[in-house]
């Protein structure tokens, strides 16, 4: 049976899904994300049905819109960040510069965590969660 690796992208924590019977337990992996290997299958297809918090593993985020106007970030990137008049681009930053911006932010974001394409979306996914 063929499966595919799904990430809980919203989660830092292992968890255990009860999916028709079964019980899927998502770990994490050696870059820090809760990951678990799922048959092809109704319990895929449902996991994949909540967008908001399951995705497979190398997929990018929801896909959002490109803007039209660069001054409105709401229509464009998830990464484009507005505190105030200032816009922060988080593609734009390095490592370091994303683990500063998720400090000051008071996201957590493990030292084993060394993508900066993860850092990046936990950063995304932690601001998400407050709003």
């Amino acid at each position: 049976m063929t499966t595919k690796t799904v990430h809980a992208y919203r989660r830092t924590a292992p968890i255990t899904v009860d999916l028709f019977g079964v019980n899927v337990k998502f770990t994490l992996n050696a870059d820090g994300l809760v990951v678990a290997d799922v048959a092809e299958g109704p319990g895929l297809d449902r996991l994949l049905d909540i967008p908001e918090a399951y995705r497979l593993l190398g997929d990018a985020p929801a896909p959002v819109l490109p803007a039209d106007d660069e001054d409105d970030p709401d229509l464009g990137s998830p990464y484009l960040i507005t505190d105030g008049d200032e816009t922060i681009d988080l593609r734009t930053l390095d490592e370091a510069a994303l683990r500063a911006f998720a400090l000051e932010n008071e996201i957590d974001i493990p030292g084993t965590v060394k993508k900066v394409e993860t850092i990046r979306d936990r950063i995304v996914a932690a601001l998400n969660s407050v709003n």
